[in-house]
């Protein structure tokens, strides 16, 4: 259950700790009564790559989240992360003859970030 009440004219949520049932924020990240922390909110990550038949179709592309290493895709594939919640930097990198194509993810609780690769003529597209 939800309650709320107003702290100085901005209405604050008040839920119960799931350990002592203290009325808590919603906002806070532990309980000040009994230390109860929740767990961090996460989603995921999608990204694919189709399954196709031109030039480029057996190039690899190097998967970056901020700035790190953190797979590679082929043709066909699917990789799938679970990531806390937040912005993150992608880097699609398919190789020193193609240019990199930089996004960003956005995590949010309980959803999934999808991003499908496609190496065409021109390069590595995503959507």
């Amino acid at each position: 259950m939800v309650t709320f009440r107003y702290l100085e004219g901005k209405p604050v949520a008040l839920v119960s700790c799931k350990e002592c049932g203290q009325q808590i924020s919603d906002q806070a990240s532990s309980c000040p009564r009994c230390g109860y922390t929740k767990p961090a909110a996460t989603g995921k990550l999608l990204l694919s790559r189709k399954a196709q038949r031109v030039n480029g179709s057996r190039i690899v592309v190097d998967i970056y989240i901020d700035g790190l290493l953190q797979g590679h895709l082929r043709v066909g594939e699917q990789l799938e992360y679970d990531m806390l919640e937040g912005d993150y930097q992608l880097v699609f990198s398919p190789g020193p003859l193609n240019p990199d194509v930089v996004c960003t993810a956005r995590i949010r609780a309980n959803q999934t970030e999808q991003f499908h690769l496609e190496m065409g003529m021109l390069g590595l597209k995503v959507s």
